[in-house]
């Protein structure tokens, strides 16, 4: 593999996804630019400069429109006079669907959790630890009405402006998610959390005694690849029962939208990438269930029934607690000023002699609307960490806005300021070419404010 990488793909992985999407293989879609949760950013210009900054670099990277998006975290918001969740006394104003805003980039289809196709609350006790989230979904249920019809995450349905949403499969997200009922919980792969120091080498599986890491048996290859052949096996079993029992429902196939971090194969389970290896080729040979991408779908089956869908996400609760709670609700605050201050730099001084400056303060808006940060502090995985980068970027930005003020009004920067800049770029220099005109789009129009 080492050898492939260095000549036929010339140390590139973007040359060796481009390649199989260009052979119809596989298909790559796109992603927020920095994965910046899209229902709770501050601004409409935020959101799109979001998406628009990843349309881009995905047709930079691979010469061609991407028909997909992966929602960061899955998270959609429609249409609704919102409300910033964290903000007293603050009026509400209309903010433009996430729909809306892939459809004006060009986005075909996108990816949600099965419960908000089937629109049931997904609050639960969520709400009475944050009582803002219950506060946000009243705003957003005034403007969607629970199905009567049925509906199925192994349907497709476009929304009323013709971007289609596809629903994550419940079925196939255990089996493979889960370390208690699901594939990498098996005995027979490696055990994760026990580990060998100095070098933090991994010699164990997980054993049948999962929890005393002090019980752990050697780590056998050869048993691992057993369970590999029979979960392969089984995931072809499941599919192909799943999608008959569908058709037995509907009267007509089905489509399976099974999906994952790809930090699962390899990482949390280190068998996973030869599962997948494994289920490709029994897929392949049992000939019954197709795989197919996004786009192959559309193609052969447009949508045919149009729904609206509630607000929401994949995260834990269906909702927004795990990015939105009394442990980082602070991190919004100070985002929400970036972000109206970064539309204030991009409609009125992103021609002029700061333009350099307001480019980097971009670069450093784009860093610190990452998702990940509230979800590490959170999940306490890494909280120092993530306070320490998001009140980097944010204390960078805040430091840049100034200095940008005092070029566009005529001044210069003496040397300290230009040290810091230059620091600033060096330290944070993603998305080499950005466009500032995306954060000066008139929601309403779509029209660049001139």
């Amino acid at each position: 593999e080492l050898e492939q990488f260095r000549t036929r793909w010339n140390r590139s992985i973007i040359s060796g996804f481009r390649h199989f999407n260009d052979s119809g293989s596989i298909e790559v879609i796109t992603s927020g630019a920095t994965h910046g949760y899209q229902p709770l950013l501050g601004t409409d210009e935020s959101c799109k400069a979001q998406v628009r900054l990843g349309v881009e670099t995905h047709k930079r990277h691979f010469g061609k429109q991407p028909r997909g998006i992966w929602l960061p975290e899955c998270a959609y918001r429609p249409r609704y006079d919102w409300k910033s969740p964290v903000a007293e006394n603050e009026s509400a104003w209309q903010r433009m669907g996430t729909e809306e805003i892939l459809k004006d980039e060009g986005i075909e289809y996108f990816f949600v959790d099965s419960h908000m196709i089937r629109g049931g609350n997904p609050l639960g006790t969520y709400a009475t630890k944050f009582p803002q989230l219950a506060e946000m979904f009243a705003r957003s249920s005034k403007f969607f009405t629970p199905p009567a019809e049925y509906r199925s995450e192994y349907e497709h349905y476009m929304l009323p402006n013709g971007v289609v949403c596809f629903a994550r499969d419940p079925q196939t997200t255990v089996k493979v998610w889960s370390g208690d009922v699901g594939y990498p919980g098996d005995p027979a792969y490696l055990e994760f959390h026990k580990q060998l120091y100095p070098g933090r080498h991994k010699y164990w599986r997980i054993s049948e005694n999962k929890a005393d890491l002090g019980q752990k048996q050697p780590y056998d290859p050869f048993k691992a690849y057993e369970s590999i052949q029979n979960h392969a096996a089984d995931m072809v079993d499941v599919l192909k029962s799943t999608l008959a029992h569908y058709k037995g429902l509907a009267d007509r196939n089905g489509c399976i939208v099974a999906m994952y971090d790809t930090e699962l194969f390899g990482h949390w389970w280190w068998e996973g990438p030869e599962f997948l290896y494994q289920l490709g080729k029994k897929l392949h040979e049992d000939g019954e269930v197709e795989m197919v991408s996004g786009g192959d779908v559309l193609d052969v089956d447009p949508a045919k029934h149009v729904i609206t869908l509630p607000e929401g996400s994949w995260g834990e609760g269906g909702y927004h607690y795990i990015w939105l709670n009394e442990e980082n609700s602070w991190t919004w605050g100070r985002l929400y000023d970036c972000q109206r201050k970064m539309r204030y730099m991009a409609k009125e001084w992103r021609d002029g002699a700061a333009k350099e400056i307001i480019t980097q303060a971009a670069r450093e808006l784009l860093l610190a609307e990452a998702s990940d940060w509230q979800f590490l502090i959170s999940t306490q995985a890494a909280r120092d960490y993530s306070e320490i980068r998001f009140n980097d970027h944010v204390d960078r930005f805040l430091q840049l806005y100034p200095l940008a003020e005092k070029v566009h009004t005529g001044g210069t920067l003496n040397e300290q300021e230009l040290e810091f800049l230059k620091d600033c770029q060096i330290k944070d220099a993603p998305f080499p070419e950005i466009d500032l005109g995306m954060w000066a789009i008139d929601p309403a129009t779509g029209a660049l404010v001139q």
